[in-house]
């Protein structure tokens, strides 16, 4: 197993350090978390400190990846990466312009 929620909890302290502002996390794993209650957990927590992780299993063997994440999908075909996880980026960065709407570009 792979210790998926202290590698989480790390890079979240590590990108805290540089910006506050709200922050896409992407997981890349095998869907065998060392702890899979505590990475659930871990996706809850950094929630609510203003990060979006995501869960992206890169093996067809990670079906249970959904029950990890709140967000989450398999890829078994490198070519599905870019599309999937742009719409997630496109539904978070939609939800992020509707509260800041006040924002110059």
């Amino acid at each position: 197993g792979t210790p998926t929620a202290m590698a989480m909890e790390l890079a979240a302290k590590r990108v805290r350090r540089l910006t506050k502002s709200p922050c896409l996390m992407v997981v890349l794993t095998d869907g065998s978390p060392d702890d899979v209650e505590k990475t659930r957990r871990m996706d809850s927590e950094l929630r609510k400190r203003d990060f979006v992780p995501v869960g992206i299993g890169i093996d067809s063997s990670c079906t249970r990846i959904s029950g990890i994440f709140k967000e989450s999908f398999l890829i078994t075909d490198l070519g599905t990466l870019a599309p999937n996880l742009g719409k997630i980026v496109k539904r978070h960065l939609s939800k992020l312009l509707v509260h800041h709407d006040d924002l110059d570009f």
